[in-house]
């Protein structure tokens, strides 16, 4: 039975030692949003550095609206039966709540400080 675990929060909160720490232990598949842009960068031939991601980040969403990376990732997490890790940088509750209706089901909610 597919299983999604979603660590959501701003930059610098301790989401990815978490995730790496759950992976690890439990052998979960990690699904990073950021890679996402990531894959974007590479495909658009441009070097990866903070002012290259910000941009085609900014330009997806301009072309596809606020949801775009949720939605891509989506179309990921439909592909896999395996329990997956969800690391993303949530900026607004306007992010938090289009993981939500990516993911169908029940959706918890906790908040814990990781560091």
């Amino acid at each position: 039975m597919k299983k999604i675990i979603a660590l959501v929060g701003m930059s610098g909160t301790g989401k990815s030692e978490a995730t790496n720490f759950l992976k690890d232990q439990f052998n979960f598949d990690l699904f990073y949003f950021g890679g996402i842009v990531l894959n974007e960068v590479k495909k658009r031939g441009l070097e990866i550095n903070n002012e290259n991601e910000k941009m085609v980040r900014e330009d997806l969403r301009r072309q596809h609206g606020n949801g775009v990376l949720a939605k891509i990732a989506s179309e990921t997490i439909a592909k896999t039966d395996s329990t997956i890790l969800l690391d993303d940088d949530c900026h607004s509750l306007y992010g938090i709540q289009n993981i939500e209706r990516v993911i169908s089901g029940k959706f918890y909610r906790s908040s814990y400080p990781f560091r």
